[in-house]
C-alpha cells in the first residue's frame, strides 16, 4: 500500500498545497493509494506509515523561488526520542514506524515553495500552476513500485 500525506493549514492560501494535491489526486486515485490530510504530523501517524510500502509526504514551504517544486528523500535519522508536542517531522515518523512497529517504509517530501500564508482561503497562481506537476511527480514515484 501507498500512503499520501498532504499537510498544512488550507485556511493559510497556500500551508494549503498538500490538501489540494489530494484533493486532485483522489479524482483519479492510483491504485493501492490511502490518503491522509491533516493540519500537522502527529505521532500516532506512525502506525499508518509503518503499513505501508512506499509514503509520499507533501507540504508547503518558505524556501526558493514561489511555485517551485521541490523532491527529496526522507532519511531516518537515528537519536534518542524527543517529547513531541507540537510538531513531528517526516524523518522522526519513520524513526517511530521502525522502531515502534518493525517497518520503515521508502519516504520522499514534495513540497512548493509559497508565497502567501496569510490567513484566506484558495492558493496563489503560482503555487496552483504547480499542483499539476506535483500529481505528476507522486504518480511517478508511486508507479516505480
Amino acid at each position: 500500500m501507498n500512503l499520501i500525506i498532504g499537510y498544512g493549514n488550507p485556511y493559510r492560501r497556500d500551508d494549503g498545497f498538500g490538501w489540494r494535491v489530494i484533493e486532485t489526486l483522489k479524482a483519479e486515485p492510483p491504485l493501492d493509494t490511502e490518503f491522509i490530510e491533516t493540519i500537522q504530523l502527529m505521532p500516532e501517524m506512525a502506525e499508518d506509515i509503518s503499513h505501508a510500502s512506499k509514503v509520499v509526504f507533501v507540504d508547503a514551504t518558505i524556501e526558493g523561488t514561489p511555485g517551485e517544486i521541490h523532491v527529496e528523500k526522507v532519511h531516518v535519522e537515528h537519536r534518542p526520542p524527543l517529547n513531541y508536542t507540537h510538531y513531528v517531522a517526516p524523518q522522526e515518523l519513520l524513526m517511530m514506524a521502525e522502531l515502534l512497529y518493525g517497518h520503515k517504509p521508502e519516504a520522499c517530501l514534495i513540497t512548493v515553495t509559497g508565497e502567501d500564508f496569510d490567513l484566506g482561503e484558495g492558493l496563489t497562481a503560482g503555487v496552483e500552476r504547480a499542483v499539476p506537476e506535483a500529481v505528476e511527480v507522486i504518480r511517478g514515484l508511486i508507479a516505480e513500485g
